[in-house]
């Protein structure tokens, strides 16, 4: 049973770090901002890894790690 529970959650986790990183790589950051705002007026925005970026990767990795982990379980049970 935690087998398949492995394998369901992994999956779902696997397709939600695919959405969100397709989602960030389909609507880049914006290379522009408050450029107004006089304290922040002085230096140049230059975006580096945003947290969709990380959290998908995350969510990506481990929920890959977790399905394979799952499947392997269902795979190399014995039978009784």
């Amino acid at each position: 049973m935690a087998a398949v529970l492995a394998t369901w959650v992994g999956s779902a986790m696997f397709v939600g770090g695919l959405v969100v990183l397709f989602h960030r790589w389909t609507h880049p950051v914006s290379s522009f901002g408050w450029f107004a705002y006089a304290p922040l007026s002085d230096t140049v925005f230059t975006p580096g890894l945003s947290p969709a970026l990380v959290v998908g990767s995350v969510l990506t990795v481990v929920g890959a790690a977790l399905g394979a982990f799952g499947a392997g379980m269902l795979i190399g049970r014995r039978s009784r």
